[in-house]
């Protein structure tokens, strides 16, 4: 369950790298805060924090900051060099203003102090899970987005190369065309040839889209527009860079 109380298919990863009595109130909080949804990965004694934090991909780290007898400000710069939007609260019983002011260089959003106290922890947890909701909420419409824009510029592409094939005395639409997709208005047409005749349209999409990949890999993604794909060939157009 989530914080509101709807279900959600994603399992959450929270790494704990704490001492063994003070991983316990974080355990037992984390569970009666989310439930089901949330899973602990626990770093026990002798294995490197910066280890796993890459292998177990944590959406958010509770870390002692003498973990293991060993100073983690080191590991902490080289975590936040990596995980820029990763939230990370450092649980000491020994912070300082020098201490503090080097966590805050660090990007560390949360400290609690040990022992660690529940009201405090579960004022961390719920600005924990704000912040990683927000991150997958602006993720998600940048995605929506880029796809949308996508969708558009094969439109405006399939039109554009239609227009050169069939249009007659078409000029200014052909460079209102290319002003929306921003490519020359000299170039050549190709022909990219395919083994078969007929294709399911899934096929179809499929080699378009490898032709597409072929000329983004290339760096050609601001010179070209994807056609139609004519009996065994797709058509393109290339427009010369000046």
């Amino acid at each position: 369950m989530t914080m509101r109380g709807k279900r959600e298919n994603r399992t959450y990863r929270v790494m704990i790298a704490i001492d063994e009595k003070d991983s316990e109130v974080l355990e037992q909080a984390i569970s009666e805060r989310f439930g089901n949804n949330w899973k602990v990965v626990a770093c026990t004694e002798g294995k490197s924090v910066l280890e796993m934090v890459e292998r177990e991909k944590v959406d958010m780290l509770f870390l002692g900051l003498l973990f293991d007898g060993i100073n983690q400000l080191e590991a902490l710069h080289q975590i936040r060099k990596m995980h820029k939007h990763l939230p990370i609260c450092v649980c000491s019983d020994l912070f300082s203003q020098d201490i503090i002011s080097e966590l805050v260089l660090c990007g560390i959003q949360a400290y609690l102090p040990i022992p660690i106290k529940k009201v405090q922890l579960q004022k961390v947890l719920k600005e924990f899970y704000a912040s990683i909701q927000e991150k997958r909420r602006q993720k998600k419409e940048k995605a929506e987005k880029r796809s949308n824009q996508a969708q558009q510029r094969e439109l405006l592409e399939m039109g554009f190369i239609y227009t050169i094939l069939y249009g007659t005395k078409a000029e200014k639409q052909l460079e209102a065309y290319c002003e929306a997709l921003e490519i020359p208005t000299q170039g050549c047409m190709i022909q990219v040839t395919t083994a078969d005749y007929t294709m399911k349209l899934e096929q179809e999409k499929n080699t378009i889209d490898k032709v597409r990949a072929y000329l983004y890999a290339n760096g050609k993604d601001n010179l070209y527009a994807v056609g139609p794909r004519i009996g065994n060939r797709v058509i393109l157009y290339m427009g010369i860079d000046k």
